[in-house]
């Protein structure tokens, strides 16, 4: 075996220590990501908590999902400081919802609560960590805490306020599926033979297609209270911003993109068969887009099997 150098020996540590800076700072990194998602979950749990309103059992099972996820990362953090590491501050989260909520308030509530999970979700997706499974642990209670947020909302829509108005939550809530779906397909760097892009297409259609069902019922509502004369849906889920994904690193992270966006979409299917209202047409434009971008979807993933 030929020795190395005294440059190449020097070059070698200096790589190494680079190296090594380097991964200290993206495990700092992620340890604060783990922080913020905590942040999070405590403030999801504390408004869950504050809110009277039960929505068929849905809000207390949410709860229970983000306690799981908390002890999740709570494990996770324990997980790093038993190799070595310094202790991580504990989050303090002051209450931030009165004890007593309004129905249209505690809708409200429950669209604050899921964009506090969504966003968990997303900063530990995005993290290349895994102590020690607690990561993935978290990611799937909180994705459980989501489902149930959703169904509570659906609750509503459904069995509480039923008419017209609250067909027109149901499309603003189908709506934040849509967009969920694109936000998650967008951040993929991975085409599967051309039918990622095929569903973002089809997508982008089904959100157009809601659009202007909304614009057509405002158009010709008959009472005021909304805009353009339609009636305001109280607590609808407005639609998700939409956001700048980084394109996805791993494979995994695009398999997920992909399983994601499914659930998505059939979650909005779901929500439009079950409605009655016809929207000139657009409600049943919406569900074919849906499907066709479900069958893409479908596609894709039977496209990554086989390659």
């Amino acid at each position: 075996m030929k020795l190395l150098t005294a440059a190449a020996c020097i070059a070698a540590v200096l790589v190494s220590a680079a190296t090594s800076a380097m991964a200290k700072e993206t495990q700092h990194e992620s340890n604060q990501n783990l922080r913020a998602v905590s942040n999070h979950i405590e403030h999801a749990i504390d408004a869950l908590q504050s809110d009277v309103h039960d929505y068929g059992g849905h809000r207390a099972k949410a709860v229970t999902d983000l306690q799981t996820a908390r002890t999740d990362i709570a494990s996770a953090l324990d997980y790093w400081r038993s190799h070595g590491a310094p202790p991580v501050p504990e989050v303090q989260v002051s209450p931030t919802f009165p004890p007593t909520l309004t129905q249209a308030e505690s809708n409200e509530n429950l669209r604050v609560v899921r964009n506090h999970i969504e966003t968990a979700v997303e900063e530990l997706q995005g993290d290349r960590w895994d102590y020690g499974g607690y990561k993935e642990q978290a990611i799937q209670a909180l994705q459980s805490a989501r489902d149930e947020i959703d169904q509570a909302l659906q609750y509503w829509y459904q069995t509480v306020h039923g008419g017209t108005m609250a067909s027109d939550a149901n499309l603003n809530y189908v709506d934040g599926h849509i967009q969920a779906a694109i936000t998650s397909l967008q951040g993929d760097r991975h085409d599967y033979g051309g039918h990622r892009s095929a569903a973002l297409g089809d997508l982008q259609t089904a959100n157009t297609d809601i659009q202007d069902a909304l614009s057509w019922q405002h158009s010709h509502a008959d009472s005021g209270g909304g805009p353009g004369g339609a009636p305001a849906a109280p607590g609808a889920m407005s639609a998700m911003p939409m956001q700048t994904a980084e394109p996805a690193i791993t494979q995994n992270e695009s398999n997920d993109s992909l399983i994601n966006a499914r659930i998505h979409v059939e979650k909005a299917i779901d929500a439009l068969n079950r409605d009655s209202h016809d929207y000139n047409g657009f409600r049943a434009k919406a569900v074919t887009a849906l499907q066709a971008a479900h069958a893409e979807l479908i596609a894709a993933i039977q496209y990554r099997a086989s390659h």
